[in-house]
């Protein structure tokens, strides 16, 4: 079995399953959640890969994306490699200024815009390439697929089958200050109440970011 915990709390099921069992298993109708949006956009990408439709939930997210791609390299044609060397350089300064100046929260949001951008530009060739992905994944309207979602997003949503993401991220690493902590305690909450039925983490894969 892949369960690594299992448990019938009388109104369904709660288990922990493999990110290979996850990516066989999850279905049109499932939401998907994480705390941050790298994870989602590359599990996303994933399933599209296999011709499954899935949706990240959030258009203006995927503008944000767009708008941080421009404000880094503002030309649609810079090779991937170019690019990536240029994002890893810019995470590196601006997160650890961040960091140094105690704006966690801060550093931990441009994070997980770079590491989104880095998931998106995997198999591209040039950076149009990550602009067309980001317009064809992020979505607002529904979903007749699979529905991947920020936890801060899926406050008030609910579905049959919910699957949790990197469970490792919550607490954030970067979150330290009780109140921080707190916000992150409330984080996992709504994410394991958004489940009508069935509820799964994913294990993370070893050696995952």
């Amino acid at each position: 079995s892949s369960d690594v915990c299992s448990s019938d709390l009388g109104r369904g099921i709660v288990e922990t399953i493999s990110t290979s069992d996850f990516l066989k298993k999850v279905a049109t109708g499932d939401f998907v959640l994480c705390r941050t949006t790298a994870p989602l956009v590359k599990r996303c990408l994933e399933l599209i890969g296999k011709g499954k439709k899935a949706v990240v939930k959030g258009r203006d997210i995927g503008q944000g994306l767009l708008n941080f791609l421009d404000d880094l390299d503002p030309s649609p044609h810079t090779p991937i490699q170019e690019f990536l060397d240029r994002l890893t350089a810019y995470k590196f300064d601006k997160v650890e200024k961040l960091s140094k100046a105690g704006r966690d929260s801060e550093a931990q949001v441009v994070e997980d815009k770079c590491e989104t951008l880095e998931v998106l530009a995997y198999g591209c060739n040039r950076t149009i390439d990550i602009r067309k992905r980001i317009d064809s994944i992020f979505s607002d309207t529904e979903c007749n697929g699979i529905t991947f979602c920020s936890i801060h997003r899926s406050k008030g949503l609910e579905a049959d089958v919910i699957y949790l993401l990197r469970r490792d991220l919550l607490p954030h690493p970067r979150s330290k200050k009780p109140i921080q902590l707190q916000q992150e305690e409330n984080l996992l909450y709504v994410a394991i109440t958004r489940s009508q039925r069935e509820l799964y983490f994913v294990e993370k894969e070893p050696g995952e970011k």
